[in-house]
Formats: structure tokens, sequence, C-alpha cells
């Protein structure tokens, strides 16, 4: 059992962007994405909020410190496009340093370039906008303070984005987790990803029949020297609607359902 930190002072608040891109970890030859934002993504977009130190805000962003839900408010399709990358290793920067005048000619040339499939995540329509809605637990209540004060008067330390710094985002405040109620061994819709940690074994049967929902195995947490820490299997729908699961804790925040988006240990 997982016991949150402040319960009733959480942060909850909404991240909406045009695209996204959450590159797979083990990905090598080309940019595959995650579905949604790894919750080390989730550590970054506080971290950027608060200006924390990109080596401090992985394990600031922790367990037993800090703890997230996450929940996906928009359908979401990914898009593959081919992105032309340049070599910048210093053979290649000499004669772009002698072109002078003509070093544009340098960046036309075919050479030292690479094609790299990426994958970025854009809504389904009707929609125009990605968006997630996030809660924030964190056992420094003058860090809740700050964070809360600053989204409420729109600012951020850092520029806030969806996976790289070209996908610029937007953040708005939703409101404060004081009325939450933490249900035990909760059959029933859930509005969020879900750990499959927390998912109840009942007589076999891990999620109910007639279920549509998507499987991807996402990081958790990263050490401070940004290597991975732990992985787990998140349970999610791509069509941004409830799955119907059984597990070992539930929190029910006003309309909504919730599973941590930690590892249940």
């Amino acid at each position: 059992m997982i016991e949150l930190p402040n319960k009733e002072k959480g942060v909850v608040f909404t991240i909406k962007g045009a695209f996204a891109h959450f590159r797979k970890t083990y990905t090598q030859t080309s940019m595959l994405t995650y579905p949604f934002p790894p919750r080390t993504a989730l550590s970054g977009i506080v971290g950027a909020v608060l200006g924390v130190p990109r080596d401090e805000v992985y394990e600031l962003m922790q367990p037993p410190n800090a703890y997230f839900v996450l929940e996906i408010l928009t359908p979401i399709r990914k898009l593959t496009v081919t992105t032309n990358f340049i070599s910048t290793k210093e053979d290649f920067r000499k004669p772009i340093l002698k072109a002078g005048k003509n070093m544009i000619s340098c960046f036309e040339s075919t050479k030292n370039r690479t094609q790299i499939p990426m994958e970025i995540l854009m809504p389904c329509p009707p929609y125009n906008m990605l968006s997630f809605r996030v809660a924030f637990w964190h056992k420094d209540l003058l860090l809740l303070k700050k964070f809360t004060e600053m989204l409420s008067n729109k600012q951020s330390f850092f520029p806030v984005y969806l996976g790289i710094s070209e996908f610029l985002a937007s953040i708005e405040m939703e409101g404060i987790t004081s009325e939450i109620l933490e249900i035990n061994n909760y059959e029933g819709e859930i509005n969020s990803v879900v750990v499959n940690e927390a998912i109840l074994n009942v007589n076999g049967e891990f999620i109910k029949t007639g279920n549509k929902f998507n499987i991807e195995y996402v990081l958790l947490y990263a050490n401070k020297d940004f290597s991975d820490k732990y992985y787990s299997n998140i349970v999610y729908s791509d069509e941004s609607k409830p799955l119907s699961l059984r597990v070992v804790n539930a929190l029910k925040y006003q309309q909504s359902v919730w599973v941590l988006y930690e590892a249940f240990k």
C-alpha cells in the first residue's frame, strides 16, 4: 500500500500541446515515442515550473518524496516523419568555419547527414490539442505551495514542453485534492493510466471481459545520472476511455477515479 504525503493538498493541473514526442530510451536507429508522458517526463515538467536543476529533479520527484497520477484526456494517434540530422563532429565543423560567406553551401551538402524516422504524437480529430491531466503530491509542503502559486499566476521558471523543446506546451491549474477518497480493492472504471503492479489477480483474471486497452512498457524512475532505474507495464486507453479493472488501491477525485502512476511494491 502506498501512503500519500499531504493527500488533501495535492495539485491537479492539465498540460496541453499540439504535438508531443517522449522518446523510448531503448530505441537506437529510430525515434519511437511513448503514447503518453512517462513518469520521468512529468517529473521534468514539475521541475521546469519550479526551476529545479536537471541533475536533481529525478531524485526530488521520486517516492517517498513525490507521487503522480496521469489521465489521458484526448484520443491519441502517431505520425511518423523522417528527420534530417547533420553531423556536428569536429571533422565536419572545420569546413563550415572555413567557408565564411559560403557557409550555407556546406549545409546544403548531402554528406554528413542521417535520416531517422521519428514518431510524433498528435490528437485524433476533431481535437486539435493533446491534453493530459496530472495530479501531483509532495512531502515538502513549501514546495507544493510554491508550485501551486506559480501555476495560479501562470508562471514557469523554465519553458514547459511535451518531450522535446520544439513541442512547447501550456500548463493550467485545475484544483487541489482537498476532497479525495481512497478506495481499497476497487473494481470498476478507472480514468487514469494503471501500473501493472496495481492490478488485482482474481481467479486468474487480471482484466474484466470486454475491456479495450493497450499496454506499454514504460520507464517510471531514473537515477541521478539519468540512467534507467525501474520500468513497468502500463495499461491505458489510446481512445482516452475509462478502463474497467480490479486494482489494489484507487483514488476518487470529483468525477474521476485514479490509480497512482507508481510502482506498487
